[in-house]
């Protein structure tokens, strides 16, 4: 059981949140600096661990406030210095940030932290003017704004590829599918969690493999209302998961597809250990997804795409979809090529954001925003769906 801030001193609820904080408990430890914050606003070194708390979520633009307010009450803490440095960084602001540098350096913090933030600023600036960086995405994060679409939505029916530790699969309420090459079911309330459900069925076994054995309309008893694409991140794999998944889906139902939004060249890169231009980024991998989406946008303008910046790497809803279409399946190594043969260094991330048109996650968190611009379950049907629509399948894992 959890204890109340108010219950603890203010000394102790601050240890207790930077234990939690230093073992990755984020939540818990968010919950106890709020805590601190509501009887003492001011709380320099509190603010600076909600800050530095944001960072580590990729949360540049809420870290700042709270990063601000600890340096603005102690200027010479060479702690906050440096955090307020990292996360103007962090959020892209180069130029503020040269000029915190600056100052740091007028008040004289040195050392080899500070000297090591310089030539990452550098390297970043660098970065920025090649157009192949991006700041942290502002939007909440993607497994909330799932959890709202279930909400709201209330879909029947629901397919999952790329299930893992199952954190997104828990957050479905009704008739489930998951797909894996290999379950990492590690925590026991997310278990709990992921078979309340009025069935369930998990596939441990290759998307593609699947589609060529089963029929998840005939599995689950009626089409797919909403699916969550996570699978392998090359884009031929989540184009064929596309296809796959459309064919079973009514054209109002609503298929996810995760990790669009890059943040860095590298990170789109089809290896997932290419050195990152930001070091807090290594480890972050969207694979080349990207390109996925963007021939969705280009080749199939009858799909509704709505991209939004959910944290970290996006979040792609789409509807109005049409199981009859076949148009990218029957040439589809055609398409692959034409996907392969674009540049992300060439069309440039502020080019392909520009292009795939994001937009601001906070303009679809009410449901009266989420039914206005996705069609909810108990919409009339556009046209009638026809079931038992043959499969197709391609080589590989996904």
């Amino acid at each position: 059981m959890s204890t109340s801030a108010d219950e603890l001193t203010i000394d102790d609820a601050l240890q207790q949140a930077v234990t939690h904080h230093n073992s990755s408990n984020l939540m818990e430890a968010e919950r106890l600096y709020r805590g601190i914050l509501a009887r003492d606003p001011g709380h320099a070194h509190t603010h600076h661990n909600l800050g530095i708390l944001a960072l580590q979520s990729r949360k540049a633009n809420a870290a700042l406030p709270y990063l601000k307010t600890a340096l603005d009450q102690k200027p010479d803490h060479p702690q906050y210095r440096l955090g307020y440095l990292t996360g103007l960084m962090q959020a892209g602001l180069v130029t503020e940030a040269h000029l915190e540098l600056a100052e740091a350096r007028q008040r004289g913090l040195q050392g080899d932290t500070l000297e090591a933030l310089a030539i990452r600023l550098q390297t970043l600036s660098t970065a920025i003017d090649r157009k192949v960086w991006m700041p942290d995405l502002a939007g909440d994060d993607y497994i909330r704004v799932l959890d709202r679409l279930h909400s709201v939505l209330c879909p029947a029916t629901y397919l999952e590829i790329g299930v893992q530790t199952g954190a997104t699969l828990a957050l479905a309420r009704c008739h489930s599918l998951g797909i894996d090459p290999e379950f990492q079911f590690l925590h026991i309330e997310t278990v709990r969690r992921i078979v309340t459900k009025p069935s369930l069925l998990l596939y441990e076994m290759r998307s593609d493999d699947f589609f060529a054995r089963f029929n998840p309309t005939t599995l689950l008893g009626e089409p797919l209302e909403l699916a969550f694409l996570d699978g392998m991140h090359r884009c031929e794999y989540l184009l064929r998961d596309f296809l796959n998944t459309e064919r079973h889906c009514r054209p109002n139902s609503v298929i996810a597809l995760h990790d669009c939004l890059p943040l860095e060249a590298p990170m789109a890169d089809r290896s997932p250990n290419a050195a990152a231009i930001d070091p807090l980024r290594q480890g972050m991998w969207t694979g080349d997804v990207w390109r996925t989406a963007l021939l969705l946008r280009r080749r199939r303008p009858d799909l509704r795409m709505i991209v939004l910046d959910a944290a970290p790497t996006g979040l792609v809803l789409i509807t109005n979809l049409d199981p009859q279409n076949s148009m990218l399946a029957e040439s589809e190594d055609q398409f692959v090529g034409e996907m392969m043969s674009w540049s992300l260094e060439e069309i440039t991330l502020a080019g392909y954001y520009k292009e795939i048109g994001v937009e601001s996650e906070i303009d679809l968190r009410q449901p009266e925003q989420i039914r206005a611009r996705l069609h909810s379950r108990t919409e009339p049907i556009a046209q009638q769906y026809k079931k038992n629509i043959p499969l197709r399948t391609g080589l590989g894992q996904s």
